[in-house]
C-alpha cells in the first residue's frame, strides 16, 4: 500500500483536536510546507501511531483563514507597538500563542 503525501492545503485534516497534535504513521509523509504550516500554528508532530480514540479535526477553509488572520494582526501588533521585526522571534511568539489557543 502506498503512502499519502499530506501538503500544507490539506494537513488540517489531520490535526487531532483533543492533543493539538498531528500523528504521522508509516501510512503518510509530510510535505516540508506542510511541516513549516504546523510549527508555525504551534502544532505538535507526533511520528507514530495515534493513540486510540483520538479523532482527526475537520477545519473548514474558513478556519484556516480565521488562523491566518489571526497571525497576520498578531506579526502586525508585534511589529508595530513592540518593535520586534526579527523572523524568527516573530514565528516564536505567533507558534506559542497558537499552543496557547489550541490548549483551551
Amino acid at each position: 500500500m502506498g503512502k499519502k503525501l499530506v501538503r500544507a492545503n490539506c494537513v488540517d485534516e489531520y490535526i487531532c483536536t483533543e492533543t493539538g497534535t498531528i500523528y504521522v504513521d508509516g501510512t503518510i509523509i509530510l510535505a516540508p510546507g506542510a511541516k513549516d504550516l504546523l510549527r508555525n500554528k504551534g502544532i505538535r508532530i507526533v511520528y507514530g501511531k495515534k493513540p486510540d480514540g483520538v479523532q482527526a479535526k475537520n477545519c473548514s477553509p474558513s478556519d484556516i483563514s480565521a488562523v491566518n488572520q489571526l497571525i497576520v494582526q498578531i506579526v502586525e501588533i508585534l511589529k508595530d507597538d513592540f518593535c520586534i521585526t526579527d523572523t524568527e522571534k516573530l514565528v516564536t511568539i505567533c507558534s506559542q500563542v497558537i499552543k496557547s489557543i489550541n490548549k483551551n
